[in-house]
């Protein structure tokens, strides 16, 4: 751990404290106690260097500082977080015990990097919300929000079997659905259009040239034409494929949302058909 001094102290734990939490213990070469507890200390702070910063201030050297701060009895713990004390303990702790009140201070330290990610976010600066991001992961490995948000970064990266591992574990999420849905149309193989349609004239009842023509209206954007090819799927068979239009349809209006007009339009078509 790095010696702090009085004249250090400001810049070192004060300022460094309103971007990450500051452990300092303050200590003495001849407090046995101390002696004993630094072992743990240093084993924290190999464990913690990205949550914390981890300093030591010798009072012996440090009398002013020590009195300004009311210490009486050593060693002392005291965590600094946005330039205030936010925890102060005296006397040797277990490490779990340690571990346990540092532990309170990471959620809040991951929600701080998730809005900064957000911001980002808003302003077009992928690299860096990604950055923000992977630590926020780091801190909360099982965030949801985090898992979300990364893989909507990298949707819009282009990255997306990266998109996909992290959607596929937040599905509770519109937003994870709809994306997925979209990446479903984007990986199927692109087909020529009209080619598909003279295929079709020759064979109307050809229900996967028309699923495979809806499909290519989506990857296009065109999601009237979609849902009008696949009504007609579910019209001449409802349940061709194991219902494979209908499914496709579902995942046409999680990419336009529930509060779309035309999702509200073929929603109702769809259950004239059904029933």
């Amino acid at each position: 751990m790095k010696e702090v001094t009085e004249k250090e102290f400001k810049k070192d734990v004060i300022e460094k404290s309103k971007e990450k939490p500051v452990l300092v213990d303050f200590w003495a070469d001849w407090c046995q106690p101390c002696l004993i507890f630094s072992p743990i200390l240093e084993e924290l702070e190999k464990e913690y260097h990205q949550e914390f910063i981890f300093y030591k201030v010798n009072i012996k050297e440090n009398e002013s500082l020590a009195l300004q701060l009311g210490i009486q009895a050593i060693p002392t713990i005291k965590i600094f977080k946005d330039g205030k004390v936010v925890a102060s303990f005296t006397g040797v702790l277990s490490k779990q015990k340690l571990k346990s009140i540092l532990d309170k201070f990471i959620p809040q330290q991951a929600e701080k990097l998730i809005k900064e990610a957000e911001t980002l976010l808003k302003e077009g600066r992928f690299e860096e919300v990604e950055k923000k991001l992977k630590e926020a992961e780091s801190l909360k490995p099982d965030n949801p929000q985090v898992k979300l948000k990364l893989g909507l970064i990298y949707f819009k990266k282009n990255e997306i079997e990266k998109a996909k591992s992290y959607l596929k574990e937040v599905t509770q999420f519109e937003d994870a659905n709809r994306i997925l849905s979209y990446i479903y149309f984007l990986e199927t193989p692109e087909e020529d259009i009209d080619k598909l349609k003279k295929i079709l004239e020759k064979n109307p009842d050809d229900l996967e040239v028309r699923l495979r023509i809806a499909t290519q209206y989506v990857k296009k954007g065109k999601y009237r034409e979609a849902l009008d090819e696949y009504l007609e799927v579910i019209k001449r068979n409802k349940k061709y494929k194991d219902e494979i239009a209908r499914k496709l349809m579902l995942k046409v209006f999680l990419i336009l949302g529930n509060d779309a007009s035309l999702t509200h339009e073929y929603q109702r078509k769809l259950v004239q058909v059904l029933f």
